[in-house]
């Protein structure tokens, strides 16, 4: 599904919007997509500085900083240029503004703004570009709240010497992490009635070569108080989320791959602990 571009009808010659900046020589800058809201954005030619601006297209970012630099050479102070910022999607652009000479034209700021050196497909090079920071934008945002929503978690996970989150990055209510150590093994946090669980991600399924492997595997797990999931998956009883608990799931689960380890089986294909293998249900 197409992302709504909601700085479409705010673009100068279908690339940027442009934003007032009265503290730049130019008087006006390029827009942050997803930071400087549409609203904010230059709408029309009466937005604008009674000044002559032109928007000169790039090859690349070398031939824009040669052109730059020609004008800071040869140049004087009627003459600003202002640079949108690096990406590498689109074309580099140049914003030229003449303080010695007046804009004429009104409008529309295509009206307005004389656009130079367009190559073929400049409108759809900057709307992936919008679209992929806007995209960005959104994802950042979803992080930065996951992160509030779960700081207790991660904030007790930082203190714990070899254990590092790692996820997830799509706002999901868990929270994964690395158990380095004797461990060595991705788990993931989950808060349930009762308290916090820890669950082990990558059990694989298993086809066994001897039914008292399977069998010994199975006990090991009794014996170390994990759980067989209603999710499929094998983890420890929720209860209280302090670093002790954290370690001593970590160390449970180490054992248990020690014992699966020393079993003869296959693996079939790597997904969740398969249902119905006889560990105790919470």
């Amino acid at each position: 599904m197409t992302m709504e571009d909601p700085y479409m009808r705010l673009l100068v010659h279908g690339t940027l919007p442009l934003v007032s900046d009265p503290g730049s020589p130019t008087g006006v800058r390029f827009a942050e997509i997803g930071i400087d809201a549409p609203e904010d954005c230059i709408r029309d030619a009466s937005g604008l500085p009674q000044v002559e601006i032109s928007l000169h297209v790039f090859a690349n970012d070398h031939e824009r900083n040669g052109y730059a630099r020609a004008l800071a050479d040869f140049g004087d102070n009627a003459v600003s240029f202002l640079p949108s910022a690096p990406n590498a999607i689109a074309p580099p652009l140049g914003l030229i503004v003449r303080h010695d000479r007046e804009r004429h034209l009104s409008g529309s700021l295509d009206d307005a703004i004389r656009l130079v050196s367009p190559p073929a497909g400049l409108a759809d090079r900057f709307a992936r570009l919008r679209a992929s920071e806007l995209q960005h934008r959104r994802d950042r945002d979803v992080y930065e709240d996951w992160k509030l929503r779960w700081k207790p978690e991660l904030t007790m996970l930082g203190t714990i010497p070899g254990h590092m989150a790692v996820g997830p990055s799509n706002g999901a209510d868990y929270v994964d992490f690395f158990a380095m150590g004797q461990c060595k093994e991705t788990l993931r946090l989950v808060r349930e009635e009762g308290g916090h669980s820890v669950i082990w991600l990558l059990k694989p399924e298993l086809k066994w070569e001897e039914e008292a492997d399977r069998e010994a595997v199975i006990a090991e797990a009794r014996n170390l108080d994990l759980v067989d999931r209603e999710d499929g998956m094998i983890g420890t009883r929720p209860g209280p989320m302090d670093r002790e608990a954290i370690e001593g799931a970590a160390r449970k689960i180490a054992r248990l791959r020690e014992v699966l380890d020393e079993s003869k089986f296959s693996r079939v294909k790597p997904v969740v602990w398969p249902r119905g293998a006889g560990i105790t249900k919470p």
